[in-house]
């Protein structure tokens, strides 16, 4: 470059410029953002994003390529909005359906999910109008708020092969009854169907999960799933061990009965206000625990069984069960919470005499019975 005299410099400078230029303008084409009648897109890496929704028309009907390439994923927001939009097409090109897509669809009531889908975004169809769904086949994991506050979904069909359903997925669902969880299932969210008000029964599939501790072989009943479902009367639990956490079916106000097959740790306020429970197994625990108020105010509650093994009985756990009519505390027992068995009017405690659980009961006025072999 020493040697170039300053002109051919300048024309070297120059053509370095231009071609910077038009490589700038060329990414700048690129990743543009495109438009039809109906759409706005861009178009990256082969594939072509839908970004928004534009058109007019209230059955929407979603192009399998644009440009020569194929329409492959629905982008974030998209028709979200489209108050009037009551029907949408999508063909089975479409991999991806983006973030909140069909968010406050209102008048959208039915749609068909495509084979090629491997998951629900969260909030994607948040607040629509749909009626019914069926999740595909394909489909591994419903995001969190996917179809929350959906009131008028009385129905969806769950696919064998769906792992995770998260947080508040299917939150609000009011009408939405006869959900059947596949066996085969590793996570269900916190509050994913808290509000769920139509659902009559359900059983909890056998998975081993902890979102604490991965060495945690109980299976996670999560805060808040089924809280306020005021129609749920069966609960069945078929694994081995549970932990039922907070408010997990607080506010189940019909539920009578919950089966389980092996052992249950329970959370705070995790039955708090099921007025017709009648009676709860802790089945085979060891060293099991009662959190704070977890059976709080459950007045229809006469009979608690496999209660020997506990170990701590929290503050309020049973307060404002006036029908509970007796409760066996072995020797594992080393402590009971403040007002645990408050406004307990029937109960009677079995317990040798000098444990934690005898001397707990002649402390505060409850009958004391001799805990049998």
């Amino acid at each position: 470059m020493k040697n170039l005299s300053k002109e051919t410099k300048k024309k070297i400078k120059l053509i370095a410029g231009l071609v910077l230029l038009a490589a700038f303008f060329a990414v700048g084409l690129y990743f543009t953002l495109r438009k039809t009648p109906d759409f706005e897109y861009r178009a990256a890496d082969g594939a072509v994003t839908l970004e928004q929704y534009v058109g007019k028309g209230t059955e929407v009907v979603i192009p399998t390529e644009l440009d020569g390439l194929p329409v492959t994923a629905i982008g974030r927001f998209c028709f979200s909005g489209c108050s009037e939009v009551t029907s949408v097409e999508i063909p089975e090109s479409i991999r991806s359906i983006s973030i909140y897509a069909f968010e406050d669809c209102k008048a959208l009531t039915q749609i068909e999910l495509p084979q090629s889908l491997t998951e629900i975004a969260a909030g994607a169809f948040m607040n629509s109008g749909l009626t019914s769904v069926e999740i595909p086949e394909s489909v591994a994991a419903i995001r969190e708020f996917a179809f929350k506050g959906c009131g008028e979904l009385e129905s969806v069909s769950l696919p064998e092969g769906l792992l995770i359903i998260e947080r508040e997925a299917f939150a609000g669902c009011a009408k939405l009854s006869g959900v059947e969880l596949p066996e085969l299932m590793a996570q269900v969210g916190s509050g994913a169907f808290m509000g769920c008000a139509s659902i009559e029964s359900i059983v909890f599939p056998n998975f081993t999960t902890s979102p604490d501790n991965e060495n945690d072989e109980r299976i996670s009943v999560e805060p808040f799933t089924f809280k306020d479902c005021t129609a749920l009367k069966t609960v069945e639990l078929t694994g081995e061990t549970y932990w039922i956490d907070e408010q997990a079916f607080a506010g189940c106000t019909a539920l009578e009965q919950v089966i389980s097959e092996g052992g249950c740790w329970v959370g705070e306020r995790a039955f708090s206000g099921c007025t017709s429970l009648k009676s709860f197994d802790f089945g085979g625990v060891d060293n099991g625990w009662v959190r704070e108020y977890a059976f709080e105010n459950c007045t229809a509650l006469e009979n608690v069984f496999s209660t020997r093994n506990l170990m701590i009985i929290y503050e309020g756990a049973f307060s404002g069960c006036s029908a509970l009519k007796g409760i066996e505390l072995g020797g594992r027992l080393v402590e009971i919470g403040d007002k645990a068995f408050d406004g307990c009017k029937s109960l009677t405690v079995y317990a040798s005499d000098g444990s934690v659980g005898a001397n707990y009961a002649r402390q505060h006025g409850i009958t004391v019975r001799e805990l049998g072999a």
